[in-house]
């Protein structure tokens, strides 16, 4: 989902500056731009939408969230129903201020809805039986670090996430447990691309950058790792992509 509030951000803004320069001279052009930018919200709103319908609330607060949520992104796509037949026809100061609605729900919705919270929605069907409950429970620790800001707390079970995926594919694949022989994480993902369990560069580059965020949050180091907000939650979703990757749901992410 964060892909999706980030395109509404970005368009909306396209659609502040558009509506800019229709205040100061309305052209043919610059309405086509209008209105293919209004069209492009409502489609992330509408994928949006369809995201938070399979997220799975944990706690009564994170169902309110969704409901609230929910309710706010129908509220902008009424705004654009209401108007997309009649971007022509218009006043200027309708379309000005309709944008500016826009922006007023939007800024709701993303307080509703903490990107944190979408990070955590995974589809569990094609996940191995054996490691299923630990995966939850190991995904349900990190999120408890996420909201209570312990992000190196965070990134360290982002570790163990990984090590728990990569030794599943490597048992799956040559039928010897990295775990009972005990490889070092660092091990681990160089056997894996050596014995070609795994060929897929891009997995290659996520596993690295987990494991050497994982070492600077677990090891003493000259300098202390303090990680952001935002460069736990990049590794959180690092982590996440490479579960979909090594074990794809069955239904499509942007379905």
């Amino acid at each position: 989902m964060s892909e999706e509030l980030s395109s509404i951000d970005k368009n909306l803004l396209a659609l502040e500056q558009v509506t800019a320069s229709i205040k100061r001279r309305r052209t043919p052009q610059r309405i086509d731009n209008y209105y293919r930018l209004i069209l492009q919200v409502k489609e992330d709103l509408i994928r949006l939408r369809r995201k938070l319908r399979r997220f799975t609330a944990l706690t009564p607060e994170d169902e309110t969230d969704k409901i609230e949520a929910n309710d706010l992104i129908e509220d902008m796509l009424s705004c654009i129903k209401e108007r997309e037949w009649e971007i022509d026809e218009s006043p200027t100061d309708i379309l000005v201020e309709d944008v500016k609605n826009l922006r007023i729900i939007f800024a709701e919705l993303s307080g509703s809805l903490p990107v944190a919270q979408i990070m955590f929605s995974v589809n569990c069907v094609n996940i191995p039986q054996e490691i299923e409950e630990e995966l939850k429970l190991d995904l349900q620790e990190i999120r408890t670090c996420f909201y209570s800001d312990a992000f190196r707390s965070a990134i360290a079970m982002c570790g163990r996430i990984l090590e728990l995926l990569l030794s599943r594919k490597y048992f799956e694949t040559r039928n010897i447990d990295p775990l009972e022989e005990k490889w070092p994480i660092g091990t681990l993902i160089k056997k894996c691309f050596e014995d070609n369990v795994i060929n897929d560069q891009s997995i290659a580059h996520m596993s690295n950058l987990i494991n050497s965020s994982r070492i600077a949050s677990v090891h003493n180091r000259h300098r202390v790792f303090k990680p952001s907000r935002e460069e736990t939650k990049t590794i959180i979703e690092f982590t996440i992509g490479l579960l979909r990757r090594l074990y794809p749901p069955s239904v499509p992410l942007n379905a």
